[in-house]
């Protein structure tokens, strides 16, 4: 089965203080390295974070028609994680709100656009998916960059860090 690298899984989790990531370190924005310790329910080995820092992500609203960039912040970069968590508590703390209902669970994002952003159940977890915005722009700029002479690819490597915070400013309007 093909896997989309901008995609990521998160599963909606009323236990866990931090929202975890465990893809790549690099589709975080202010990232700093921090070892810390992860306390899990089942803390046999345990489990360590990396870093720590900001995770661009794109929701799409109850009717998938509606792109909603979010910015996660205070995301633990546990790339050894079984999967990502969105916690509950730190969205609440950012602003959203949350419940369940007939239809399944979901976060509303606060104001000014309060929209919804619903998980699915899968055997018993609730699993919202959102976009990776870096690894989106990485997508769509790579091919350029491959194409480019070798003397060449060094200025546009540049230029894709000052498209990256461009389409941040432009595009990010809620963090949770």
């Amino acid at each position: 089965a093909h896997v989309d690298p901008t995609v990521v899984h998160f599963v909606l989790d009323s236990g866990c203080t931090q929202h975890i990531f465990n893809g790549s370190r690099d589709n975080f924005t202010n990232f700093a390295s921090k070892t810390q310790r992860i306390c899990t329910a089942n803390d046999k080995g345990g489990l360590s974070a990396g870093g720590i820092g900001d995770l661009p992500i794109t929701f799409t609203d109850e009717d998938d028609d509606v792109e909603l960039p979010v910015t996660l912040r205070n995301v633990l970069w546990a790339p050894t994680a079984i999967s990502s968590l969105l916690s509950v508590s730190q969205a609440v703390k950012g602003g959203c709100t949350h419940g369940i209902d007939a239809d399944g669970a979901y976060l509303q994002l606060p104001a000014p656009g309060e929209e919804f952003v619903w998980a699915d159940e899968r055997q018993g977890l609730y699993i919202i998916a959102a976009k990776l915005q870096l690894a989106m722009i990485h997508q769509q700029l790579f091919p350029c960059l491959q194409a480019l002479p070798a003397s060449l690819q060094t200025l546009p490597a540049r230029m894709k860090s000052c498209v990256w915070r461009c389409r941040y400013m432009l595009r990010l309007t809620t963090s949770i």
